[in-house]
């Protein structure tokens, strides 16, 4: 999500008097003005703020994705009753965060994703979030577990279909019983592990670790994606560099869930994102596509850049 802060000066909300009509409703917030104007106050100063921050942009990015009127109301609904209280403590009045979550560098607890339109679809809006506590990082929920299993044990009295069978297989691989870390072992939801231990001093799970939870789960089958993967990773001189630190995966029945590798690497030039996204061409991916993608990420940069 855009950061909380900027230059330790804490974001301003936007106001909930916003004129439709003004340049500001062309920005797609019709749906989000009234419902800023009808919803029940938030409950507290925490509440407020998210709402007021991550409730806006995600308006905004709906109305632009193209959504429609209902759609974006069962979407900032949802947010807003599913999301938004469980979104912890506002940042310190320095834009510092109360807790910080590890879903984006500054701390903060949400980030967005745009998924691009392509020939056979329109464009998804998807973003990471944590639950965060008011026990999250003290003696008695040291690694922030116990909100996310909350909301998995009660959002699915609203999104029934809704399985977390996958997530709780590699909570339990990853960590002993008392949650200590142990090296040896139509809404569309995800769940993203990212073991604590990684920011807590301790050393983060290699890739060895993770690839053999993910073989346990179909020992004697065959597994296509995962051996281009360790390939790509093995031989390629980008994908050498890569550090994995989360696991992404649907939550759906586990055999029809797909599971996600996200990794770091130090490089950030055009050229290495290019080897990575072909994996060292074994991905056919055609140089139009290429090209619009450094486009839209690469802040106007020429094209001829590296």
């Amino acid at each position: 999500m855009p950061s909380v802060a900027e230059n330790g000066v804490v974001a301003p909300l936007p106001t909930k008097s916003l004129v439709l009509g003004t340049s500001q409703e062309k920005l797609g917030i019709k749906v989000w003005n009234s419902l800023v104007n009808t919803l029940p106050a938030p409950a507290n100063k925490d509440t407020k703020f998210w709402w007021g921050i991550t409730g806006y942009y995600l308006a905004v990015m709906i109305d632009q994705a193209g959504y429609s009127i209902e759609r974006q109301y069962e979407v900032l609904l949802f947010h807003y009753q599913w999301i938004v209280p469980r979104l912890g403590p506002a940042p310190h009045p320095d834009g510092s965060p109360a807790f910080k979550a590890l879903i984006a560098y500054d701390g903060s607890p949400s980030e967005y994703s745009w998924k691009w339109n392509t020939s056979k679809g329109e464009p998804d809006i998807r973003y990471l979030w944590e639950a965060i506590g008011p026990k999250a990082g003290k003696a008695a929920n040291p690694l922030n577990h116990d909100p996310s299993l909350g909301y998995m044990e009660k959002v699915t009295h609203a999104l029934p279909n809704a399985n977390f069978s996958l997530y709780r297989y590699f909570l339990a691989q990853l960590y002993d019983p008392d949650r200590t870390y142990n090296k040896k072992k139509s809404f569309g939801l995800k769940s993203y592990f990212l073991p604590r231990k990684l920011f807590l001093g301790g050393d983060p799970a290699t890739m060895q670790e993770w690839d053999a939870a993910i073989r346990k789960l179909n020992p004697d089958g065959k597994h296509p994606g995962r051996d281009a993967l360790i390939t790509f990773l093995a031989t390629s001189r980008e994908g050498r560099l890569m550090k994995p630190n989360v696991m992404g995966m649907d939550n759906v029945e586990p055999d029809k869930s797909r599971l996600k590798m996200y990794f770091t690497s130090a490089h950030t030039s055009f050229k290495s994102v290019r080897e990575i996204m072909t994996m060292d061409g074994i991905r056919d991916i055609s140089e139009e596509s290429l090209l619009d993608f450094h486009d839209s990420n690469c802040l106007g940069a020429p094209r001829g850049l590296p």
